[in-house]
């Protein structure tokens, strides 16, 4: 699924891309949704941006697609809201059962960081 972003804060841009704070990219996130089932997919318990809500992104660029796309599935998303879900499942049957603990370390780290 593809989600238009605006940039607001750059911390470190390697690309050369022209990004600058204001303006709009595609980002590509591991989540789909299927109307005619009323279904989600998702890898590994991903859980989209949720409109209105702000997040510090660690993307990496795509060329052939035109599009960044998140680093490292759960580590590369780290919502400002501390409160906000980061997985869909907050039990641990999914396929992120061994690095959930690892995923929220890092999110604590960043949100405490930044």
């Amino acid at each position: 699924m593809l989600s238009q972003i605006e940039i607001e804060k750059i911390y470190k841009d390697k690309t050369n891309l022209g990004l600058e704070q204001g303006k709009s990219i595609n980002v590509h996130e591991n989540e789909e949704y299927e109307p005619e089932y009323n279904t989600i997919y998702h890898i590994d318990d991903y859980r989209k941006m949720e409109t209105g809500k702000e997040y510090y992104l660690f993307l990496n660029y795509t060329p052939e697609y035109d599009r960044y796309y998140i680093l490292g599935v759960h580590r590369g998303k780290i919502p400002v809201d501390d409160n906000e879900k980061i997985f869909y499942k907050e039990d641990k049957s999914t396929a992120v059962e061994q690095d959930r603990d690892v995923i929220q370390k890092i999110v604590k780290e960043v949100q405490e960081t930044l």
